[in-house]
């Protein structure tokens, strides 16, 4: 295969993090570019807009301010004409009222004849017209007429002027838009204004705004951002005021900024193709994109050559690795020759003559250790079969034949966690009635272990038979184990006696698992009772004997720690909790199946982890069959 070389690996390796560097590269720049040039655009583009914008604000502002020149001067106008009357009103007033009315509407006819700018209106207190500059509107009524604002005339009259507080007003008459002045004369029930057509001024600032929407249209249709894009007017509908420079196709991606200019209600609108503020930034790219695949690719060449006479010395030591596997006892007693890698370290002074001289280091010491392993696996063959001899020899001293008893159901496994272990298991009859159980755990692994539990075993038998109670067995054991130990090796121990007629069980527990008791009226329970101390540690130790009384069916099961606290290959333990509650599970079943199912979980739950401990288990079921003795 291509990619079994090393060569290939480094080349493609290389040309790997080139690419992804030129990717990278291409990547953020295009993006940064893009966004730079499309940034630049739309300040460039806010910047014109903001331009036009102040300079229709600016003559605006102009127009606006002749408007106001105007009205102030109109203003101005009809107040003084309004007070020429008054003081009239006020003049003939010592007449009588008939013959001053009479004189004051004359003066009135006569001004209006020789005023064409200012009328003077008088309306009697019924809002009908009796002197106006239009003989038509005498004998008519303003109450029609409303203000700019839609309220009637004559009441926004009487409401302003009755209280004697002269004000202006703004309103329509034959849709012409009109400004007066007009003053309440209450002992006459008059209302005497000064009223000026405002029409003129208004049509005068529609003729300017038309200049400056003519002006605009001139100056901004020549306005060019990009390479086609424009600015152009719409009105207050968003409809062109005139058509503009460019007229883009409905699909194409338009970028658009506009500005609303309230005043003269119209938008100023620029309109730019998308694809055109993206070329600059394009044609950006592309050179670059070319620069770094010329670059991308002297790079490889150099990269190739780089690895290739890199690789050459490597190739040297992986030919030379392939003859070392044939090096062997036989070749060891062979003449020294020289090898290809022998002037590599010479050549070479960086890692690569550094890893020769280790191959020629590690060809030396090789031949040194075939030498060390073939005297080596000669004694580890020899200990091998002495292990198994006493694995053999240690297995064969615990019984396995378990007896098919009326009165009791008997089963026992023991698991070495090597090739033999510290735990122990035995049963036996002391006589017709009472059978001798026992199960243990030593405090070490291996030869050792096996030695003690040998020992200890044999003890049990002796000391049992000598008609004395589990505790006194196992004070005398314990006594007999503390005086020759100078390893410090203990045991912890059950030694139990099973009355098979009556089914009393006396026991004693020297620091010990707790077994688990199978009673058909009390469920399954640890029998967590102590006697003493673990054996072989302290002499004259005492130890107290605990009873228990087995009903039919009922059963004692005793374990060693390597049940409880079997371990997966994340250290977690099989644990107390799973241990009871798999043997309420099988409570029903005979003492070889539950023995059996146990050493299952367990094993399913060590996965594939090494046993940690030896495992041994033995149970009882007491049966309470009487026989003849």
């Amino acid at each position: 295969m291509i990619f079994n070389s090393l060569r290939i690996k480094l080349f493609v390796f290389i040309a790997i993090i080139l690419i992804l560097t030129a990717a990278a590269i291409t990547y953020i720049t295009n993006s940064d570019v893009e966004t730079a040039f499309f940034k630049s655009t739309e300040n460039s583009t806010q910047n014109i807009l903001q331009i036009v914008e102040t300079n229709v604000d600016d003559d605006y502002n102009k127009i606006f301010l002749e408007k106001l020149k105007s009205i102030v001067y109109f203003r101005r106008q009809i107040k003084n004409i309004s007070d020429i009357s008054i003081s009239i009103i006020k003049y003939t007033s010592r007449f009588s009222d008939d013959h001053a009315k009479q004189e004051v509407l004359g003066w009135a006819k006569s001004y209006n004849s020789i005023n064409n700018e200012i009328t003077l209106m008088i309306c009697d207190e019924n809002g009908i017209v009796i002197s106006h500059s239009n003989p038509s509107f005498i004998g008519t009524s303003i109450k029609n007429i409303k203000d700019i604002k839609g309220k009637s005339f004559i009441k926004l009259l009487y409401d302003d002027v009755s209280s004697n507080d002269p004000d202006y007003v703004i309103f329509k008459n034959d849709e012409r838009k009109k400004l007066g002045y007009f003053v309440s004369i209450k002992n006459w029930g008059w209302i005497v204004g000064t009223v000026t057509d405002l029409s003129n001024i208004e049509n005068e600032i529609k003729r300017n705004k038309d200049k400056i929407i003519e002006t605009f249209k001139r100056s901004i249709s020549k306005i060019t951002i990009a390479e086609t894009g424009c600015v152009y007017l719409l009105n207050g509908k968003k409809e062109p005021i005139f058509t503009p420079a460019c007229i883009f196709d409905k699909n194409k991606h338009i970028q658009r900024y506009i500005r609303y200019f309230k005043p003269l209600d119209f938008y100023i609108v620029a309109d730019i193709p998308y694809e055109e503020i993206k070329l600059p930034a394009k044609t950006l790219i592309t050179r670059q994109t070319y620069i770094i695949t010329a670059i991308f690719f002297i790079s490889l060449i150099l990269s190739y050559s780089f690895v290739t006479k890199a690789y050459k010395p490597l190739k040297i030591l992986a030919s030379y690795v392939k003859t070392l596997s044939s090096i062997n006892s036989k070749s060891l007693k062979e003449k020294e020759v020289k090898t290809p890698i022998d002037d590599i370290p010479i050549k070479f002074k960086d890692e690569v003559g550094l890893l020769a001289k280790s191959f020629l280091t590690m060809k030396d010491e090789l031949k040194k250790n075939i030498c060390e392993l073939v005297e080596t696996t000669a004694i580890k063959e020899r200990v091998l079969s002495e292990l198994n001899i006493a694995r053999t020899i240690q297995l064969g001293m615990l019984p396995k034949d378990f007896p098919d008893h009326p009165q009791f159901d008997l089963y026992a496994i023991l698991e070495p966690a090597k090739e033999v272990g510290g735990d122990l298991y035995d049963f036996f009859f002391i006589d017709d009635i009472h059978l001798c159980f026992t199960l243990g755990d030593v405090s070490d692994k291996g030869m050792p272990a096996a030695l003690f539990m040998a020992i200890t075993k044999a003890l049990i038998k002796t000391v049992a038979n000598q008609n004395l109670s589990p505790p006194e067995i196992m004070f005398k054991i314990n006594n007999i184990l503390c005086e020759d130990n100078p390893n410090s090796m203990f045991v912890t121990l059950i030694i139990g006696i099973l009355n098979i007629n009556t089914g009393e069980l006396f026991y004693a527990n020297g620091g010990h698992t707790p077994p688990i008791i199978l009673s058909k009226n009390n469920g399954v329970f640890y029998k967590k009772d102590i006697s003493g101390l673990i054996v072989g540690v302290i002499q004259n130790t005492p130890y107290i004997k605990i009873t228990l009384s087995l009903e039919k069916d009922d059963a004692i099961l005793l374990y060693t720690d390597g049940v409880s606290e079997a371990m997966d290959i994340d250290n977690v333990l099989f644990s107390y909790e799973k241990l009871i509650s798999d043997v309420e599970s099988l409570k029903n079943e005979d003492c070889k199946k539950i023995i059996l199912e146990l050493k299952t979980k367990i094993k399913e739950h060590a996965g594939n982890a090494l046993q940690s401990d030896d495992i041994a288990m033995l149970m009882i079921r007491y049966k309470k069959q009487s026989i003849t003795t």
